[in-house]
C-alpha cells in the first residue's frame, strides 16, 4: 500500500505542475484558438487526475481485502496448531468439543482462552479493517472534491470582476485564480472580449506577453 500512495503523491505532485503550467500560459493576447487549447489541456489534466485517484483508491482497497484475508486465514491455522498442540500437552478434561470449525480432542481451560483470544483478535481486526476502509474512501471523496472545487469556485468571482472595484494586486490574488478557472471552463459559452476582460480585472497589468 505504501508504493501505491507514494506513486498516487507523485501523480499528484505532478499534476499540480502541470496545472500551474496552464495557467502561467494565460496571457491577455491569447486568441480564442488559444484559449480552447489551455482548456482542452486543462480537461485532459483532470480526467487523468480523476482517472488516477479512483484507481488508486481501487489498488489499496484490494491490497487492504487481500492482507486481511490472509490475516484471517494464518490466525486461523495458528489457533488449529496451538489447540492440536494443547490436545498433547493437557491431559485432563478428556471432552470432545467443537468451537466453530475446529475440533479439539480436549476441553481445558486453556482451549477456551485460545478460542476467546482467537475470536477477540477477530474481532479488534475487524474493527481496524472498517477504519482503515472508511478512511481510503474517505481519502478519495476528499481528493476528487476539491477537483470540483477547481472546476466551480470561479464563477461567482468572474461576475464581480465587471465591476470597477475590482482590486489588483502585484501577486496571484484568489480573485486572479478563480477567474482564470472559470474561464477555462466555461471557455466555449463566453465572448472572447469578455473573457479578455474578465482577465484584465485580476491579472497583473504588464502581463501581456
Amino acid at each position: 500500500m505504501d508504493t501505491i500512495t507514494q506513486k498516487l503523491d507523485q501523480t499528484l505532485a505532478q499534476s499540480e505542475t502541470e496545472k500551474s503550467n496552464i495557467m502561467s500560459q494565460l496571457r491577455l493576447c491569447l486568441s480564442a484558438e488559444a484559449l480552447e487549447t489551455l482548456l482542452l489541456k486543462e480537461q485532459h489534466r483532470q480526467q487523468e487526475l480523476n482517472s488516477a485517484i479512483n484507481c488508486s483508491a481501487n489498488a489499496q482497497t484490494e491490497c487492504l481485502q487481500t492482507a486481511g484475508e490472509d490475516f484471517v486465514t494464518s490466525l486461523a491455522s495458528l489457533t488449529e496448531e496451538l489447540l492440536a498442540l494443547l490436545d498433547v500437552l493437557m491431559t485432563a478434561d478428556d471432552v470432545t468439543k467443537t468451537t466453530g470449525s475446529i475440533t479439539t480432542d480436549k476441553c481445558t481451560h486453556t482451549h477456551e482462552v485460545v478460542i476467546q483470544e482467537r475470536d477477540a483478535t477477530i474481532k479488534r481486526f475487524g474493527e481496524m479493517y472498517r477504519s482503515e476502509l472508511q478512511r481510503l474512501n474517505s481519502d478519495k471523496h476528499k481528493r476528487l472534491l476539491e477537483v470540483e472545487k477547481w472546476n466551480y469556485t470561479g464563477a461567482s468571482s468572474c461576475t464581480d470582476s465587471q465591476t470597477p472595484s475590482a482590486k489588483r494586486s502585484n501577486g496571484a490574488s484568489h480573485s486572479q485564480v478563480t477567474t482564470v478557472k472559470f474561464i477555462l471552463k466555461y471557455n466555449k459559452k463566453l465572448p472572447l472580449n469578455f473573457k479578455k476582460n474578465c482577465i484584465i480585472s485580476h491579472l497583473k497589468p504588464l502581463n501581456y506577453s
